[in-house]
């Protein structure tokens, strides 16, 4: 996947080059668009824009809580296209009143064609983001994440060590539903974010059930009915809030069971 233009992310996510109204911010600090931290990263080459998304709003009122994502990939270690994860970045902008935005370490997988956002964000502070060396600290902030991605890799690689019994998927499985909400109305039986998509995630390790329930609960596409017995398929989510939360609660409930199963924590 090559990466892609400025003007191919200003038709994605238009909101990120507008002025971000950070009301806890004194009135003499700077306003400060999106796009103007998206610069300070690829700037000099270091990354790459990769692809954008926002969630739409039809208010006015609401122009400025637009919720963003773009995605990043670090240019200093070139992967192929048989390269079975690819670290990348993710840039979030916060709506908690307390950080401006959020990197996350991400993981982009050729074969499925999508992204895992790891719950280990690196912030990027209000203040930060309206200083005169605001492009400074977001590339120390990026740097952190990709220094620790080789760690976030070897960690990962050690989910493939560790068979789930069928209680553990269960378990997994009903994290994943309450994630994605929908509740009695849901089309499809749980069980069914079990099924793999292709020969490769065959396997009931850590690794591979991940890859599986996480890509059907991101991407859609599971056959089900609805009330009236209309075959139907499950939707991509496309909500950035549902897609930060089925992304960072999902790795978290993994995270659990691996602790769990093996006494150590990150």
């Amino acid at each position: 996947m090559e990466n892609i233009t400025l003007e191919k992310v200003r038709r994605a996510t238009p909101s990120l080059f507008k002025p971000q109204n950070f009301n806890r911010l004194k009135e003499k600090s700077k306003f400060v668009a999106t796009i103007d931290v998206l610069e300070a990263l690829t700037n000099d080459g270091r990354y790459k824009n990769m692809s954008g998304a926002q969630t739409k709003t039809y208010k006015e009122s609401r122009a400025n809580k637009v919720e963003q994502l773009v995605h990043l990939r670090p240019t200093s270690q070139p992967y192929d296209l048989d390269s079975q994860l690819i670290p990348e970045l993710t840039l979030a902008n916060s709506t908690s009143g307390k950080t401006a935005y959020r990197l996350y370490p991400t993981i982009y997988r050729p074969i499925s064609n999508h992204r895992m956002l790891i719950n280990s964000p690196v912030d990027i502070s209000l203040e930060d983001v309206s200083s005169g060396n605001m492009p400074v600290l977001v590339k120390q902030a990026a740097s952190r994440i990709t220094t620790a991605m080789d760690d976030i890799l070897n960690y990962l690689a050690a989910w493939e060590k560790i068979e789930l019994s069928t209680l553990e998927e269960a378990e997994l499985v009903d994290i994943a539903m309450q994630l994605k909400g929908g509740g009695k109305h849901d089309i499809f039986q749980p069980c069914r974010l079990l099924e793999v998509r292709r020969g490769e995630d065959m396997g009931s390790d850590m690794l591979h059930i991940f890859f599986t329930v996480h890509e059907n609960l991101l991407l859609g596409g599971i056959r089900g009915f609805t009330e009236s017995g209309r075959p139907v398929k499950s939707r991509r989510l496309t909500d950035i809030s549902l897609i930060l939360k089925a992304n960072l609660g999902l790795f978290d409930a993994f995270h659990e069971i691996y602790a769990r199963r093996t006494g150590v924590f990150h």
